[in-house]
Parts: C-alpha cells; sequence; structure tokens
C-alpha cells in the first residue's frame, strides 16, 4: 500500500494484541515518519473470554505506551448483546467494533482505520460467502483501502507476517478461540 497520500492524516489503528494487529501497529509505526501521517490505536475488548480477554486489552496498553501511540479502549458484553439483539456472537461482536470504529471516525478522532486482514482472512471470506450462496460476481473479495477502511497487510501471507514478528523481535497475545 502506498502511503504518500496519507501525508498529515490520522489513521488509527484496530488492535486486539494477537499477531496480525501487533505487526500492522509496528509497520505503521516504522512508515511514519516516511510518510508524515499521525498514528493512534483502537483496542475493543468484546467481554467473551473473561480475564484472558482483559490481559490481552493490558497487554495492548502496555504496548502503547512502550511505543508511544495514543490508545483508546472500548469494552462490551458482547454475550449480553447478542442474546439482546438475538443476533449471533460473532454478529454482535463485529457490530460493536464497528460502532466503535465509526465513533471514532465520526467524532473527527481519525481519518482511517487500519485493519490487519491478511491473505488468508480474504480466502477465508471468499469461501464464506461462496458458502451461504453468494454469486462468483457476489462474493467479493476485500480491498486495501474500503472508504475509511485500510487493510494494509490484504497481500501478505501469515507465514510473512509471523516472519516479521520474528524478524522484529514483537510480542503478542495468542488467542486459542481464533
Amino acid at each position: 500500500m502506498d502511503f504518500s497520500a496519507f501525508q498529515d492524516k490520522r489513521i488509527c489503528v484496530a488492535i486486539s494484541g494477537g499477531a496480525d494487529s501487533v505487526i500492522l501497529l509496528h509497520y505503521l509505526k516504522s512508515k511514519q515518519s516516511e510518510y508524515g501521517y499521525l498514528l493512534s490505536a483502537v483496542n475493543c475488548e468484546h467481554g467473551i473470554r473473561g480475564e484472558q480477554s482483559l490481559n490481552d486489552t493490558r497487554f495492548v496498553q502496555t504496548l502503547c505506551k512502550e511505543w508511544n501511540v495514543p490508545l483508546t479502549c472500548f469494552s462490551c458484553d458482547c454475550k449480553k448483546r447478542a442474546k439482546q439483539e438475538k443476533v449471533s456472537l460473532e454478529t454482535a461482536a463485529r457490530n460493536f467494533r464497528y460502532e466503535s470504529f465509526f465513533s471514532l471516525l465520526d467524532g473527527g478522532r481519525c481519518e482511517f482505520i487500519a485493519l490487519a486482514h491478511h491473505q488468508n482472512d480474504e480466502a477465508e471470506t471468499v469461501l464464506f460467502r461462496l458458502a451461504r450462496g453468494a454469486s462468483l460476481t457476489g462474493v467479493g473479495a476485500m480491498k486495501e483501502m474500503d472508504g475509511a477502511f485500510l487493510r494494509p497487510l490484504l497481500s501478505w501471507s501469515k507465514e510473512e507476517i509471523l516472519a516479521y514478528a520474528k524478524e522484529n523481535a514483537l510480542r503478542y497475545c495468542e488467542d486459542e478461540t481464533n
């Protein structure tokens, strides 16, 4: 992804603490002075994995403090929300995340949200849409830039992401439910 058009723009990285999002934050932080964008981060704690999830948020808070990246945290009991709204837990969690993202965008806190989707996520999305009965024209692959949402790692494989983490000695959280 070419970041030259993002000079003086505010990019907020969605970070869970997992490998993909930690690598994304590190990668964008490493390019920040070259391209002149302003960087922040957002963490959405879903209330699904109890203490482990809270530990992931604490990890993200510590990491962002160490890397001098401003962080906004949101929290929600997505299990309760799923029951109230009569939707799947996955849908409730996704809705919560996007509401959090749009609150930052609409509130003028950032102009773009960077998401850590990569090649493996894109393949999974296409297969999921096909399985749900979408036509070949309706499966629609993800885009590197979709409105205010950026996916700088979309051309990266999971193996490349993990190699980047190892090369840069990055620590991250493991989510066995993911």
